[in-house]
């Protein structure tokens, strides 16, 4: 997702942008295009996109940048020497590379220490969309959440995003069941989670599946409150959370060494605490608008059109000269 909101505003700059994926055979049509193509500039992105594309770019000679847009000690279903081999060439690369961008402070600090001077853009927003969605994009998330049976008149808490085990989304259901006041809403795709079976027969539980990105911002606009459980530093879904201005429950650890006590609304994930949350947000007006009103400011100062032009006055850089 990150990069597709970067390619987006780039194309709109003027720049031509393909994006390929480089996971498994599809490596074979990416070495193709690249030495097929006439490209100006070659990136690639953690964890095969680096080494493919670096090596690519010393093949043609091209300038290369690393777009680092997962935690780097993240094993994620490698093993442990597989784990431990991609740490190695990643980073081998990364000191190599022409320019380089993080997504999470954690990497840009790790970067320094190792002696590579990249530079930290945070996952952001596309901010407009989100703070003043269109009338079509309201309208149609509106028919599917009645549609899903969701009751509109209530205060709704929402979710946007994949649904991965670590989001402690049986803990949200179960604090469904003792907040009827409340409707929970999960927009996403079931990755790690059975998410249909766990609302079933929980009457203020929706799962709607998976939707258009362009309609996320309809649904948020419908809601009072949103989830970002997940253990994350920068999950692209909270500056889309902020920008909707809804008041955010986080998960009190990575997230803290982004985001302030006055920005997200830190709950440990037990069932009473985010219902005794969500009937804060009910019953105290001012404290729901502190967090939204705080939120929406940090989303403002991180916007997807920034990110990409700092892409862009990197890419100008790079073709001005000669660098084989």
């Amino acid at each position: 997702m990150r990069r597709e909101r970067i390619a987006e505003h780039l194309r709109d700059m003027g720049i031509e942008v393909t994006l390929m994926d480089t996971t498994g055979v599809d490596v074979f049509p990416v070495i193709k295009e690249a030495l097929t193509g006439d490209y100006d500039v070659i990136a690639g992105t953690v964890r095969l996109g680096v080494p493919i594309g670096y090596t690519l770019s010393r093949v043609l000679r091209k300038p290369f940048i690393g777009s680092v847009s997962d935690l780097l000690e993240s094993q994620d279903y490698l093993s442990v020497p597989v784990y431990r081999l991609m740490c190695f060439v990643e980073w081998w690369v990364l000191k190599r590379a022409d320019a380089v961008f993080f997504a999470h402070p954690k990497s840009y600090e790790d970067a320094l220490k190792r002696g590579i001077e990249g530079s930290l853009v945070r996952n952001s927003v596309n901010y407009d969309a989100f703070a003043d969605p269109d009338d079509e994009v309201l309208e149609e998330a509106y028919d599917i959440l009645t549609d899903s049976g969701v009751d509109t008149e209530k205060e709704i808490a929402i979710y946007i995003g994949s649904l991965i085990e670590n989001g402690y989304f049986g803990e949200i259901v179960e604090a469904a069941k003792q907040t009827p006041d409340w409707e929970f809403v999960f927009v996403g795709t079931e990755l790690d989670v059975d998410m249909s079976q766990l609302v079933s027969g929980v009457e203020n539980a929706h799962f709607l599946g998976e939707y258009d990105h362009e309609l996320m911002p309809g649904f948020l606009h419908h809601s009072s409150a949103a989830f970002c459980l997940v253990d994350n530093e920068v999950p692209l879904k909270i500056t889309e959370y902020g920008a909707a201005g809804l008041p955010t429950l986080g998960y009190p650890g990575k997230l803290k060494s982004v985001f302030s006590e006055d920005e997200l609304i830190y709950v440990e994930p037990e069932p009473e605490k985010i219902s005794e949350e969500l009937q804060r947000l009910s019953s105290d007006p001012e404290y729901a608008q502190k967090y939204a009103e705080n939120l929406r400011d940090y989303a403002r100062e991180n916007r997807w059109e920034d990110v990409a032009n700092e892409y862009y006055e990197s890419m100008q850089k790079l073709t001005e000269g000669d660098h084989s």
